[in-house]
């Protein structure tokens, strides 16, 4: 019997989220995988025996697709499968003279 695939939550971000998910009894690890909707070529696999992860290095205003499955001893669970697309983020203008950090007058 296959074991139960987790409840997955995701916070986003602009450029990093974080992936969490309920603790499945008696999992010997959770498998954390994430790519580009764009071209669905995984990004990255990550084996941890926690119940969250941080995905760093995102780009902004992006979709991505995360997959997390849970294994215990050699059987594995059904991908949970989400979307999301990180925060755009918010350039501010310089106003600054860039010769130095503060106005000498300040």
């Amino acid at each position: 019997m296959k074991p139960q695939k987790p409840r997955v939550s995701i916070d986003l971000d602009s450029t990093f989220v974080t992936v969490q998910w309920n603790a499945i009894q008696s999992a010997s690890y959770y498998t954390v995988r994430y790519a580009l909707i764009s071209d669905y070529n995984i990004i990255n696999t990550l084996n941890v025996t926690s119940c969250s992860v941080v995905l760093t290095s995102l780009y902004p205003d992006t979709e991505y697709v995360v997959y997390v499955n849970t294994t215990v001893v050699t059987q594995s669970s059904q991908n949970t499968t989400l979307n999301f697309k990180t925060l755009a983020s918010n350039v501010i203008d310089n106003k600054g003279s860039g010769s130095a950090l503060y106005p000498l007058d300040f």
